[in-house]
């Protein structure tokens, strides 16, 4: 497995995710839980803004799952 790809993400739709509090009370999570985010290759997550979502993304299924435990 290429240890660069973010193959798994979590899509936020709603207004009442996008650009709020709850988003980024969210990326100080992640930033505890798995360091720093974005797009170089050691790191864990990103986060951006796809097809009108917030999304994060993430490159371990583990992580995913704390995720959504933590978020849903």
């Amino acid at each position: 497995m290429n240890g660069y790809k973010f193959t798994h993400q979590i899509y936020r739709y709603g207004e009442d995710f996008s650009f709020s509090k709850k988003e980024d009370d969210a990326i100080v999570w992640c930033t505890e839980q798995f360091g720093e985010g974005g797009r170089n290759q050691r790191c864990r997550w990103r986060y951006g803004w796809v097809h009108s979502a917030d999304t994060f993304h993430f490159k371990h299924e583990a992580d995913v799952t704390l995720f959504m435990l933590r978020w849903a």
